[in-house]
C-alpha cells in the first residue's frame, strides 16, 4: 500500500517536471524573471523558433513515442512524435539564456529543472534518452543562435 502510494506520488512528481517544459509555463517564468523587457520578447521569439524547427523535424522524420499516440492529420502525428523531445529543447534552452542574467542560484535551480524535465519524459514514456539528447541539442543550438543574434543584451 505504502510502495503503490510512493509509486503514484513519484509519477505525479515526474509530471510536474515534465509540464516545466511547456511553452506558456515558461513563457510565464520567464516574465517573472525578466518582465516586458526585450530580452522576453527575443526569449520568446526563439521559442517559437524552437517548436517550429522541432515539429518540422517530427514531421520530416517521424518516430513513435514509446507509449504510441494515435494521429490522424499533420498536427495529431507533430504531436504523436517522439524526435526531438521539445520540453527538453525549451527547458535547456531557458535555463542557459538566463544563466545571462548572473543569478546563480536561480541558473542551477533552472539547470536541474531543465535536467529533470528531460529525466521525466523518459520516465513518462513520452520519449527515449535519445529523443531527449537531441531536444537538448536543439536547444543548446538555439541558445548559441541567441547568443550569436543578441548577446548579452
Amino acid at each position: 500500500m505504502l510502495r503503490s502510494f510512493l509509486e503514484k506520488e513519484f509519477m505525479n512528481f515526474m509530471k510536474d517536471m515534465s509540464s516545466l517544459g511547456d511553452t506558456l509555463i515558461l513563457i510565464f517564468l520567464i516574465f517573472l524573471i525578466t518582465g516586458l523587457s526585450s530580452k522576453f520578447y527575443f526569449i520568446i521569439i526563439m521559442l517559437i523558433l524552437i517548436d517550429i524547427v522541432g515539429n518540422l523535424i517530427k514531421v520530416i522524420y517521424f518516430k513513435e513515442r514509446p507509449l504510441k499516440e494515435d494521429h490522424k492529420n499533420i498536427l495529431e502525428k507533430m504531436n504523436a512524435g517522439s524526435f526531438p523531445s521539445l520540453h527538453s529543447a525549451r527547458g535547456i534552452f531557458v535555463a542557459l539564456t538566463l544563466w545571462n542574467f548572473n543569478n546563480l542560484l536561480l541558473s542551477i535551480i533552472l539547470s536541474v529543472l531543465a535536467l529533470l524535465i528531460g529525466i521525466s519524459r523518459i520516465i513518462l514514456k513520452k520519449h527515449r534518452m535519445i529523443d531527449v539528447s537531441f531536444g537538448y541539442i536543439l536547444g543548446l543550438i538555439f541558445y548559441f543562435i541567441w547568443r550569436y543574434i543578441f548577446g548579452n543584451l
